[in-house]
């Protein structure tokens, strides 16, 4: 009986213990001593890593059971626990944003799921963090972004509306919490992806940014960055060429006829 009670007790904790592994994760895998969070698909040793870093964190057993079931329904369940748990957090967020990073890496792998409740539920949880992320002024570290920024950007290429509306909406909210110098790069990445969805979302992107914040985004510098972008005005897509092209339009109404000459046209 009083194991059942201390068992019951474990499993009704909060979902997320406030301490500092974080930085000995961030450690471990600059030193190799972890896998780092790098895939085409994610393998099975990584998600066996990230289990075995929730239960060290202290992450509630049952919110793991359901994040790691097989079955998607238990998913749905975790993202659940996970949206319910704002409910109930200090105005602080600590444990949360201890956890951020194990968080973030969880929800990139249901961007590999096939169910679209899954994902879609993800990306909704996705936004309720990061709303709090720019309410908390944070800043996020750069291995939390490389390890979350790259797959959320491969969805820009999913064929549902809905779910790119979404992508575009977290990215634009990104650029409170990280540089959006940092953001530009990892968005040329996605410029390079075979999907040509894509492509033309990705440069769109770029676009937004422009407008939004100048061509300071541009990196390493305005002239790279546009002799980079120009390639994609000779695309075999016609949308790829389009948002290409309103990329430059953007960015000409900033610098005008000097903009040929970054491009050497």
């Amino acid at each position: 009986m009083a194991t059942g009670k201390k068992r019951e007790e474990i499993d009704n904790k909060s979902l997320f213990q406030h301490n500092n592994l974080k930085h000995q994760r961030d450690i471990d895998e600059h030193k190799l001593k972890a896998l780092k969070w790098n895939f085409v698909t994610p393998r099975e040793e990584f998600v066996e890593q990230l289990r075995e870093q929730m239960l060290t964190a202290g992450i509630n057993k049952v919110l793991i059971t359901n994040m790691f079931h097989s079955d998607f329904r238990y998913h749905l369940k975790a993202i659940e626990s996970l949206s319910e748990d704002f409910n109930t957090a200090d105005d602080n967020y600590l444990p949360l944003i201890s956890n951020l990073d194990l968080i973030l890496k969880w929800i990139t792998l249901r961007f590999f799921d096939t169910n679209p409740s899954v994902l879609l539920k993800g990306l909704e949880y996705l936004q309720h963090i990061f709303n709090i992320l720019v309410s908390q002024k944070y800043i996020l570290h750069d291995t939390e972004a490389s390890s979350f920024v790259p797959y959320l950007i491969k969805k820009l290429g999913d064929p549902k509306d809905i779910v790119r509306n979404t992508v575009r909406a977290i990215l634009k909210q990104i650029a409170f919490v990280f540089p959006n110098s940092k953001i530009f790069q990892y968005i040329m990445e996605g410029i390079k992806s075979k999907n040509s969805r894509q492509r033309s979302e990705c440069l769109e992107h770029l676009t937004s940014m422009v407008e939004d914040y100048g061509t300071s985004v541009f990196q390493p510098s305005v002239a790279v960055a546009c002799k980079e972008i120009a390639k994609s005005i000779g695309d075999r897509d016609n949308s790829v060429r389009t948002a290409a092209l309103n990329c430059f339009v953007a960015a000409f109404f900033i610098h005008g006829e000097a903009l040929f000459n970054f491009v050497g046209h």
